[in-house]
């Protein structure tokens, strides 16, 4: 029966399903990775001044519907003087310094356990650079660094900096 619907079809139609089958299968990945980084613990991410002010205000906001309440707590929102808006950027530069410790201890959970393929970029590149720095550092003697001095030439600077090993 599926080969027969597929003769039918032309060739346009064909592609369409072809991608249509295509997004759905990274639709499903994509919901397998998310799944997996749950069991395994991932922190959720850090809030913003807006959604700290919208969570701590949901209950008392005004409207029937779920978008009513949120369209009147937007309003708040704008009408709300600066120096109250100031507390909830403060509590969203604590959320962001609390999601970044809690990013790093996981990150280096997922180093342990051999799973750096979860680990940030941002933070990959730090265990790298790391990890050879250590290692370079364990290998090299330091090189001293001796002031130079020399004329100066058209512009610029007299003195130059010369590595010595």
């Amino acid at each position: 029966e599926v080969r027969k619907y597929k003769e039918k079809l032309s060739p346009l139609e064909l592609e369409l399903l072809k991608e249509k089958r295509k997004r759905r299968l990274v639709k499903r990945k994509h919901i397998r990775h998310r799944r997996e980084l749950t069991v395994l613990g991932k922190p959720k991410g850090s809030r913003n001044a807006y959604n700290i002010f919208m969570s701590e205000n949901f209950h008392d906001a005004r409207g029937s519907s779920l978008s009513g309440k949120m369209q009147s707590l937007h309003e708040d929102w704008k009408k709300l003087p600066h120096s109250q808006k100031q507390i909830y950027i403060q509590l969203a530069q604590d959320d962001k310094i609390r999601y970044e410790n809690e990013m790093k201890a996981w990150e280096e959970q997922m180093v342990e356990i051999g799973r750096e393929d979860l680990i940030r970029l941002k933070a990959r590149r730090r265990l790298v650079k790391d990890s050879a720095v250590m290692h370079e550092a364990k290998k090299v003697p330091k090189k001293k660094v001796k002031k130079v001095a020399k004329p100066a030439k058209r512009g610029e600077k007299a003195d130059k900096w010369k590595n010595e090993e």
